[in-house]
């Protein structure tokens, strides 16, 4: 049976096996559903909680129900789990405070029962040869990856500058106390060894901000010397024109922009990135991706509304590819609404052959600035073509109902699902209830 399931995708396998009792095995074999998570699901985060816990069956039944549940927009439950000041939901965790004086991480992906609450004050005052949590502060959670989960603690001006406090859940440890010369746009990634934050604080000769990164080794318990200035890096915005994640060992970032100036004259547009392996901050193990070819766009397409933007990187569950998944909203030639596209790009690097050709498309770019925005420009005629199967056309300005953006308060879109998922507040909808 096998050989047949083979070729069918899981939602197929899934369905065949409703049809009559005879065929129900096939979703609760665990060796069929082993194959058709290997197949169709081979980098997925479902596959390596199958191999870890050898429940192939039950985590193939998961994987599906899931994706139902997305895409058919109908989850299984909707419940009020806590009030909250401020929070954050990372890696399956929910991270949030009440209050400064409590900081509470719920293992939702996981249907924990009990909470991990940790007193924020006395943390505080165990700082050795601090003395914080004294007076009234401000206290939140950034991230969570690991067992770790990194806070930023904000107390009064006349007490100095903040502090990002990095704590071991499991171990009830703190990690580090590290004073902080700016939290202006903080971020921080890690893994179980390593932990990277960065800031948009760094300003370069032009005026203009970048982004700074700072690494701590959690295994030696000491920070790196020094930092890394990003400074070809453009975007402020994480989540929308720039983004920052650690996957398999290296750290990467990528940005939709090109220019620090509001109005860019370039015709066509590409994604920049970079990435290094983790435990490391020095520019010289730093790769590039190739610019031409990681082409995003080319501006004669129509205008673009901003807010909508979203940029991501994702491994693709099946291929295993590192994708930049950018979704706008754009008012497209020809097209009398604006339509929501998702597009997904593969990651591509500079290798020292193709270097020198790499570094030739930078310095050609000013050509592209001398077109005017009315002609035919050579670059326009060599635009170059999408593969269909990365390119998702969402909501347009047919879609009932319409979702206007000071409505639509959380944006996404699901790579593995192909499906675009928002959290609208309706007024409508609430008076009636």
């Amino acid at each position: 049976m096998t050989y047949i399931t083979n070729p069918l995708g899981l939602h197929d396998i899934f369905n065949l096996a409703l049809t009559c009792r005879q065929f129900s095995y096939l979703i609760t074999n665990d060796d069929i559903c082993k194959t058709a998570l290997e197949t169709h699901a081979s980098y997925s985060a479902e596959l390596r909680v199958a191999r870890s816990s050898k429940q192939y069956a039950r985590v193939f039944r998961r994987l599906v129900k899931s994706r139902d549940a997305i895409v058919t927009a109908t989850p299984y439950s909707v419940a009020v789990i806590a009030c909250a000041n401020d929070f954050i939901y990372c890696n399956g965790m929910l991270c949030y405070t009440l209050g400064p004086e409590r900081l509470r991480v719920l293992d939702l992906h996981n249907s924990g029962s009990v909470e991990f609450v940790i007193d924020t004050v006395a943390l505080l005052r165990s700082v050795p040869d601090e003395n914080l949590g004294n007076n009234s502060y401000k206290f939140r959670p950034i991230h969570y990856a690991e067992g770790i989960v990194s806070c930023l603690y904000t107390p009064p001006k006349i007490e100095g500058r903040s502090r990002l406090l990095v704590l071991n859940l499991h171990e009830r440890k703190l990690l580090t106390c590290h004073r902080l010369e700016s939290h202006q746009k903080l971020f921080v990634r890690n893994t179980q060894n390593y932990l990277y934050y960065g800031t948009h604080s760094f300003v370069g000769d032009d005026g203009f901000k970048r982004w700074v990164l700072k690494h701590f080794s959690i295994r030696d318990q000491q920070w790196g010397s020094g930092h890394l200035d990003l400074e070809d890096i453009v975007g402020s915005d994480i989540g929308a024109t720039v983004c920052f994640e650690i996957i398999d060992d290296h750290f990467y970032g990528l940005s939709s922009l090109s220019s620090f100036d509001v109005y860019e004259t370039d015709w066509t547009s590409y994604y920049h990135g970079f990435r290094f392996p983790v435990g490391s901050s020095r520019p010289r193990d730093m790769q590039l991706t190739s610019k031409k070819k990681m082409w995003r766009r080319q501006h004669q397409e129509g205008p673009i509304d901003d807010r909508w933007s979203t940029l991501s990187l994702e491994k693709d569950p099946v291929g295993g590819k590192l994708m930049a998944v950018e979704c706008r909203r754009e008012y497209l030639v020809g097209d009398c609404s604006s339509t929501r596209t998702s597009y997904r790009t593969e990651l591509t690097f500079c290798g020292s052959n193709d270097f020198d050709s790499d570094q030739s498309d930078y310095e050609d770019d000013g050509d592209e600035m001398e077109y005017p925005s009315g002609s035919t420009s050579a670059a326009a005629k060599t635009t170059p073509s999408r593969d269909p199967s990365t390119v998702h056309r969402g909501d347009d300005g047919s879609t009932i109902p319409a979702a206007t953006f000071t409505h639509c308060f959380i944006r996404s879109y699901h790579q593995s699902c192909e499906t675009f998922m928002d959290l609208i507040n309706d007024p409508a909808a609430s008076e009636t209830m």
